[in-house]
């Protein structure tokens, strides 16, 4: 099987997929990137210690934890001077990575929380004053019990503030709490997970440097039956080939494994002397989490992981995963990534300018194979089969629109509100029909990293209860691949590309 894409740019781009690559799984792979300030490993705090989770280009972003001190409920406590913040990300690997069956990856990243000074006279020894004016809190913290699966509460969050115009929803735990906002009412809708989670209501006004009072919202969502083997949500795990063991993902906390139901508890399991991998069976242990009826209990149940088995292959252009070269109008090659294995270097190193599109088969990529191969540390070359070298350089259009931070599926869309606020520029005045356009920012084509975005023809929020909106799927050449409506139905998409 293979797969060619051609799109009408100053680049094109086609690659073969005989086989799913398969690289390690990496920080660099994820590529955090801060909301704001659009600066890689890093993500963006306010003055209240409200944190902004960066994009990721791969994987999603299952929980986040620091050491920093003042860290709690996903949130910073306010400084009163420039703070250095760490957290690390747990992002979930996605399928196709040498190391997907390790389930999840830390990652790094920082940001510096500016200081909360919002006193008139500011302290003793402290620092001017930060922020001025701006909404009040009237209310500091309130709570709400939801049953699980079905239970929701609308709250008027203008109730707990003066002088604001507007609210920003900040809620990192979905899987137990989904949330929409229309005006000031905030509506809470329980998901299947049972547990306690904070949701946080930032108030804000139209002033400049005002500040941004913060509302603490504490969900309890109880009532889960009991738990069972059917709720335990295992995925990914795996063994090494000297019987070293990975646990799953799993909903609740893994207190034990055995190679039976209840039996005895291991700590590894028997080596696989064999070159192939197998797949073994083993019991866990879990201990059923809080606000189920059986909350503490052990509840045994048995899951498959892989094993691998003791042969190293030979690195191949195959196991490499060449994609993304591209060869530009003035004949520059752009040699593209690896998905395994370091590039490091290409033949030729430029083509002649040509007045046709025209297809060059003599592209050769030379890789150096990654240990874990036989061959590791040699270098292998891969010519590519053809890569279009287009003739013309397209322009930027002049029809502006809204878009939202890129997501892996248009689902994604559906765990929440997100706003539609980043001005881009197409040649084309219709969203539903923009298929093959392409997507400019900054009078240059937008790299939407493949990704999929939320399009407005004006500034506004999308997600959960508020009704069809479109999304675009932006490639690297910010061409948009796939125009898909969408409408969120409790936190399920509905509505497929056009």
């Amino acid at each position: 099987m293979s797969t060619k894409i051609n799109v009408r740019s100053p680049f094109y781009l086609s690659y073969a997929e005989p086989t799913v690559p398969e690289p390690a799984f990496t920080c660099l792979i994820a590529n955090p990137t801060s909301n704001d300030a659009g600066i890689a490993n890093q993500f963006d705090i306010n003055q209240q210690g409200i944190i902004t989770l960066p994009n990721l280009e791969f994987g999603n972003i299952l929980s986040i934890a620091s050491s920093d001190s003042g860290f709690s409920n996903n949130k910073y406590a306010t400084v009163t001077s420039d703070t250095t913040r760490t957290i690390t990300l747990t992002i979930a690997i996605p399928t196709g990575f040498s190391n997907s069956s390790d389930g999840t990856f830390n990652c790094n990243v920082t940001a510096i929380q500016p200081p909360y000074q919002p006193a008139a006279t500011p302290p003793a020894n402290q620092p001017a004053q930060t922020c001025s004016g701006g909404p009040t809190l009237d209310t500091a913290s309130s709570s709400v019990t939801l049953a699980a699966g079905s239970g929701s509460s609308t709250i008027d969050v203008g109730a707990y503030f003066s002088s604001e115009t507007g609210y920003n929803i900040i809620n990192y735990n979905t899987t137990t709490v989904t949330h929409s906002l229309s005006g000031s009412n905030l509506t809470l809708s329980a998901q299947s997970v049972c547990a306690v989670v904070t949701v946080y209501v930032e108030a804000y006004d139209a002033g400049n440097n005002t500040c941004r009072p913060v509302h603490t919202i504490t969900v309890t969502v109880n009532n889960c039956s009991a738990f069972a083997c059917s709720s335990a949500a295992f995925s990914q795990g795996s063994i090494t080939a000297s019987g070293t063991i990975t646990n799953p993902n799993s909903a609740a906390v893994i207190a034990g494994i055995s190679k039976t139901n209840g039996g005895a508890l291991i700590t590894s399991y028997d080596a696989n002397t064999g070159s192939s991998s197998q797949s073994v069976t083993l019991w866990w242990k879990l201990t059923a989490p809080s606000n189920y009826s059986n909350a503490g209990s052990a509840v045994w149940c048995s899951f498959a992981i892989p094993q691998a088995g003791t042969a190293a292959s030979a690195f191949t252009c195959t196991d490499a995963g060449l994609y993304g070269q591209q060869i530009s109008s003035d004949g520059i090659v752009n040699s593209g990534s690896a998905r395994e294995g370091t590039i490091v270097n290409f033949t030729p190193a430029k083509y002649q300018t040509v007045s046709t599109d025209t297809a060059r088969t003599n592209l050769a990529i030379v890789v150096t194979a990654p240990s874990g191969y036989s061959n590791a540390g040699n270098n292998i070359s891969c010519t590519i089969s053809s890569v279009t070298q287009p003739a013309f350089i397209a322009s930027c259009g002049s029809n502006t629109f809204y878009i939202s931070r890129g997501k892996t599926d248009p689902a994604d869309f559906c765990d929440g509100t997100y706003a539609v606020t980043r001005t881009v520029k197409v040649d084309w005045a219709y969203i539903d029909t923009a298929q093959g356009q392409r997507v400019c920012l900054n009078n240059s084509a937008y790299n939407g990293n493949n990704l999929y975005y939320a399009v407005s023809s004006n500034s506004v929020d999308v997600g959960q209860g508020t009704g069809w909106f479109a999304t675009w799927q932006i490639d690297s050449e910010g061409i948009i691949q796939e125009v898909h409506p969408v409408q969120c139905l409790g936190g399920n998409k509905i509505g497929g590309a056009l």
